[in-house]
């Protein structure tokens, strides 16, 4: 189609609406119908894909972002849904690809930035998620979803303080963002104030109710509750404070004491005990994110069934 109907205006920019709600079912549905009026539009096939990708529907999105690839091969937006399609696919190197190839399109849109961090995060490259950001910030210093970004990170590596801030100030130019909201509970929760991180989550979920960053703080909520899996919550949110290299040595240096101990007190008569006791902590590192799992699918649930929402 050379001219867009009316009809596909009014569904595209609904759908955008719905998006920017955090409706994304509504959206894919109000896409899937201005795609049937104009299914050449690479826009439209860029923003569904991002929309699938959030109901975690890898497959469906790969395909449509690769089909407003073809369809506009120089559209910043196409590359940036390819390019997270292939990083929930956990190729790392074509969504680093197609994400430096959205910037190169359009420089100035912080999105493309925060979306490349976003990879950096997940491989653990931490000082270059940071550089990105901060770049983004500099296109765009007001931008709540930038610096929840950052405030995301900073909770990542411990600094609470800083995580805080960021959250506080992303909530200053959007109230309800969701993102800043799950920040700022994770950071009362880590400061043992579970009620007001139970209250983040909740005002989350209030308005997106199958958020799975509020839903993931409801279940730390009550991992962190829990004398079963509270302790190794409290671990694992340690350990991931570390860089990957750092985190590695606390392994290795704990096993080396095991072994150092062992070796040491060959003939003692607690050596048993000592072996028994390493195994059970190893066993529990193996159980605990299962459990973690499972509380999460079971909050996930919950949700999902409440009529009221």
């Amino acid at each position: 189609m050379t001219f867009l109907s009316p009809d596909f205006h009014r569904l595209y920019l609904q759908a955008g609406q719905r998006m920017a709600m955090g409706d994304h079912h509504g959206a894919i549905l109000l896409l899937k119908q201005a795609l049937a009026l104009d299914p050449e539009h690479a826009a439209a096939h860029a923003l569904l894909a991002l929309n699938l990708l959030v109901g975690n529907r890898v497959h469906a999105a790969t395909v449509e972002a690769q089909r407003a690839v073809e369809l506009d091969p120089e559209a910043s937006l196409a590359h940036r849904a390819l390019g997270l399609a292939e990083f929930y696919r956990r190729r790392w190197a074509p969504a680093e690809e197609h994400l430096m190839r959205a910037i190169s399109l359009d420089p100035i849109d912080a999105g493309n930035l925060c979306s490349l961090a976003e990879i950096y995060v997940a491989q653990g490259r931490r000082a270059e998620a940071r550089a990105t950001l901060e770049k983004a910030r500099n296109l765009e210093p007001n931008d709540p979803d930038v610096l929840a970004d950052l405030g995301e990170l900073d909770l990542a590596e411990g600094n609470l303080a800083d995580a805080e801030a960021r959250s506080r100030e992303a909530l200053e130019q959007s109230p309800d963002h969701a993102a800043a909201l799950v920040v700022l509970g994770h950071v009362h929760l880590r400061k043992k104030d579970s009620e007001s991180a139970k209250d983040h989550a909740a005002w989350v979920l209030r308005d997106y109710p199958n958020h799975r960053g509020a839903l993931h703080l409801l279940a730390a909520i009550k991992a962190h509750q829990s004398p079963v899996i509270g302790v190794w919550w409290r671990w694992n949110t340690w350990m991931q404070t570390l860089p990957d290299a750092r985190s590695m040595l606390v392994l290795l240096g704990g096993f080396a004491l095991y072994r150092t101990v062992t070796i040491l007190a060959e003939d003692a008569a607690y050596v048993p005990i000592v072996e028994y006791g390493w195994l059970a902590i190893v066993a529990y590192t193996w159980i605990g994110p299962m459990i973690f799992k499972r509380m999460l699918t079971k909050e996930l649930a919950t949700i999902r069934l409440r009529p009221d929402f």
